[in-house]
């Protein structure tokens, strides 16, 4: 769901015309500050989540690399895996996903262990 907010509330930029000098040139301005947009954004009018953005942040990046992990490419999100109808493309993703959570429970921790394995057999760098 974080990578979902992010992904609409991202933070944007802007081609701009400038004429400093009679001739228009194209610039590239920032008009936006982390602060502004992004989670942070969506958060401001959320404070008591706010205050957990670190973990937030640890989670998000946990679905990820989850995502990574079962191969599921952008643009689709993770919960596509639990939540989509059946598709034939779908399947072997969802089978990867399914032997990655079994038996896992609900520990942070041992998820982000089974996901380092795949991760590095990859050769995808992790932190």
């Amino acid at each position: 769901m974080l990578e979902d907010i992010e992904a609409a509330h991202g933070v944007g930029y802007k081609f701009e015309k400038f004429d400093d000098s009679g001739t228009a040139d194209s610039f590239f301005i920032d008009y936006d500050t982390p602060w502004q947009t992004g989670i942070r954004g969506f958060l401001k009018d959320a404070p008591d989540l706010l205050t957990a953005y670190k973990t937030l942040m640890r989670y998000k990046k946990l679905s990820a690399d989850f995502r990574k992990a079962i191969g599921l490419q952008d643009p689709n999100p993770a919960s596509l895996v639990f939540d989509a109808p059946d598709e034939a493309w779908l399947a072997p993703i969802r089978e990867r996903a399914h032997k990655l959570l079994d038996g896992c429970g609900r520990s942070f921790n041992t998820l982000s262990e089974r996901i380092r394995k795949p991760l590095h057999k990859k050769g995808v760098a992790h932190d």
